[in-house]
């Protein structure tokens, strides 16, 4: 006991006895809440003092428009209208000839490469539309009768058929103007086609027969000099030809070379 306060660990009073416990200590929080100063002043935002603000009685002014220069405006705008030009005329389409290039075809069956230019023939069509000559009372082709006031057209030179080897399946376009026929006639050209005969003996001239063509019309003279080529036509005359005497070879007729060769002129029918 010290200044009447007794300290003891434990008291007990009669039969119940108390327990006193040491007092817990109060907790402390380390964290430090700042707290602000009541003399700072407030911030205030910087005004200049040449910044001048508009007096809100005063009336808007209207907005100036935007200005392009001059260097963008000549990008931006459209150009000036042009003066009125008259345009070209059409050009008219390209028109290939008529090369009436046969179907067939082969090996064994020789043809022109294309159609020579040069001069043009008036001709009439058949009902199949076959081109025939203005004065031919039937088709040269399939024989139907051909209209007296059938319209006339202009064609070049046409295709009149086939000059065909007997004995062989060689065969030769009747289309260039000029046909040479022989064991070494030269050289095919445009206006010309050179007929070469294989296989043939000396009686066979190099330049043999040479073959012309005017519209629908095919004459034949020879050019060997010795008098040995024949002509047989539809109607079955066999004709010596003179030489530089040319005579007409009708369709299937033949042309018969020294007695060794025969050509005959056929029509696709």
């Amino acid at each position: 006991m010290q200044g009447g306060i007794v300290r003891a660990g434990r008291i007990e009073c009669g039969a119940a006895a108390l327990t006193a416990q040491p007092s817990a200590r109060p907790r402390v929080s380390h964290s430090v809440v700042p707290v602000m100063p009541a003399n700072i002043p407030p911030v205030r935002p910087e005004v200049s003092s040449t910044q001048q603000w508009a007096d809100p009685e005063e009336p808007l002014k209207k907005a100036e428009p935007f200005k392009i220069p001059d260097q963008l405006r000549e990008q931006l705008l459209p150009p000036p209208d042009a003066p009125n030009v008259r345009p070209a005329p059409r050009a008219e389409p390209f028109r290939l000839p008529d090369l009436n290039i046969s179907p067939h075809g082969g090996d064994t069956e020789r043809s022109s490469r294309s159609k020579p230019e040069g001069k043009r023939f008036v001709a009439i069509q058949c009902p199949k539309l076959h081109l025939n000559e203005p004065a031919a009372p039937a088709c040269r082709i399939c024989y139907l009768p051909l209209e007296l006031d059938a319209p006339q057209l202009e064609t070049l030179q046409p295709a009149l058929g086939w000059l065909q080897r007997a004995g062989t399946s060689e065969r030769w376009e009747v289309v260039n103007p000029v046909i040479l026929i022989g064991r070494a006639p030269g050289f095919s050209a445009v206006d010309r086609l050179a007929l070469t005969l294989s296989g043939v003996s000396a009686a066979i001239a190099d330049l043999h027969v040479e073959a012309r063509l005017s519209g629908f019309r095919m004459e034949v003279m020879d050019r060997s000099g010795r008098r040995g080529t024949h002509v047989i036509n539809p109607d079955g005359r066999k004709v010596r030809l003179e030489p530089g005497a040319p005579i007409r070879l009708r369709e299937t007729g033949s042309i018969v070379l020294a007695d060794e060769v025969t050509l005959t002129f056929e029509v696709d029918r």
